[in-house]
């Protein structure tokens, strides 16, 4: 069986990489699939020994080991030093198996193409989007339209020579399939979490503080940072209808980054008691949304999005919390709606808010809608099943692509 070599630059001791990193790999090791994490760490979280000590017992616990590396932030050359590095640990990682290399995302299967054809063995691509596209729609980076085409075609390359490619969406799935016809599988995994963690989640004093001001109000949460992807504005305007439909709503904010969010709400002019932010470590989130109704998920819609699941999705589904959904893309759109228990918005108008907002006002919590909506969705998006679908790729990879010898792919370079 090959060495599991799993590359990501989403940094372990990040929230994303709690949430879609390490339950994974915990099922997969004990599924006895030997993994070994290379991860850049954001300098702040490498601060933190108790979370790293936290992250690296966890990991021991499953017989995962781990490399974490100091993770640069800025432009071109930011990129670059963190490219090298991760190269430079994939070379010196001791190999007495095959090497297969699980690569999160765009920049770790860039590293992953270059390191295979000079050590052997495969890489897995794992999309987890379009991210050259999500770049350029938020014009951080291939602005330019010769920088997007070489990207593109960069995209194209990794795509090809891949063992297999994993992507979060069919949409995705299909849109490549025209570049895998002689080469390898294309696998789709949607953005998956641990229904048992988030259906049953354990009281916190935190969240106990809370509830006598929470106690018979419509509660709706606004979860994660701030970023392009989110409507922002249209989400607080959403809570600021609901607030005018029903004055005994709350908008509970779970963020890292309130500055943007009180902004915004400082700006809908909602009074002080219906809203208030609270930063929270992602092992307590399920204990916060459980106090929760509705959850916002206002998304851009476009072709960057093709490939996306927000995470969110699966959580709120879990944890009981009905979704108001616009953009991201039809897959998503169709998952809500499966479930039966969320809004699906085709457009953010004011009219469509108010629309929208009258509708959260006046449905009354109903545990048997939230509850159908949690098993229909379960088979699709807990761990169990995104976990499996991996294992299977894993076992047919390890069966059926043995690595190169160094001197053969050398020559073939």
């Amino acid at each position: 069986m090959a060495t599991v070599l799993y590359l990501t630059f989403d940094g372990l001791l990040q929230p994303i990489a709690q949430a879609n990193v390490i339950p994974y790999l915990r099922q997969l090791a004990s599924l006895g699939h030997p993994i070994h994490i290379v991860s850049l760490e954001r300098t702040s979280d490498l601060a933190d020994v108790v979370a790293i000590s936290a992250v690296k017992l966890e990991l021991a616990d499953a017989d995962i080991s781990w490399q974490p590396l100091p993770y640069s932030s800025g432009g071109a050359g930011a990129m670059l030093r963190n490219l090298f590095r991760a190269f430079n640990a994939l070379w010196k990682t001791p190999r007495s198996r095959p090497l297969l290399v699980h690569a999160r995302s765009y920049p770790p299967a860039a590293v992953a193409w270059v390191a295979t054809r000079l050590l052997g063995g495969n890489y897995i691509f794992d999309m987890r989007g379009y991210w050259i596209d999500e770049k350029r729609a938020v014009r951080k980076w291939f602005t330019h339209d010769r920088i997007y085409a070489i990207g593109k075609r960069i995209e194209r390359r990794l795509v090809r020579d891949a063992a297999a490619v994993v992507t979060l969406t069919q949409l995705q799935a299909s849109d490549l399939q025209h570049l895998r016809r002689q080469a390898g599988e294309i696998v789709v995994v949607p953005t998956c979490t641990n229904y048992d963690k988030w259906s049953a989640p354990k009281p916190l004093s935190s969240t106990r503080a809370l509830l006598p001001r929470l106690k018979g109000r419509l509660v709706v949460t606004y979860v994660g940072s701030h970023t392009n992807a989110y409507l922002l504005p249209e989400s607080i305007e959403l809570f600021r209808q609901i607030y005018r439909c029903q004055p005994n709503s709350y908008l509970l904010c779970i963020t890292r980054d309130p500055l943007p969010l009180r902004s915004a709400i400082m700006a809908a002019g909602l009074p002080s008691e219906s809203w208030s932010d609270h930063s929270v470590c992602y092992s307590e989130m399920p204990a916060w949304l459980s106090l929760a109704h509705w959850g916002l998920l206002l998304l851009e819609p476009g072709l960057a999005k093709r490939g996306s699941v927000p995470t969110k999705l699966a959580e709120f589904f879990a944890a009981r919390v009905r979704p108001v959904l616009f953009g991201c893309n039809d897959e998503v759109a169709n998952l809500v709606r499966l479930a039966g228990s969320g809004i699906v918005l085709n457009e953010t108008s004011t009219a469509a808010l108010r629309e929208c907002a009258a509708t959260i006002a006046c449905t009354l919590a109903d545990p048997q809608v939230t509850g159908l909506a949690c098993a229909r969705t379960r088979p699709l998006l807990d761990i169990q099943a995104g976990a499996a679908a991996y294992a299977a790729l894993y076992a047919r990879l390890n069966v059926s692509r043995a690595a190169k010898p160094v001197a053969e792919v050398a020559k073939a370079c």
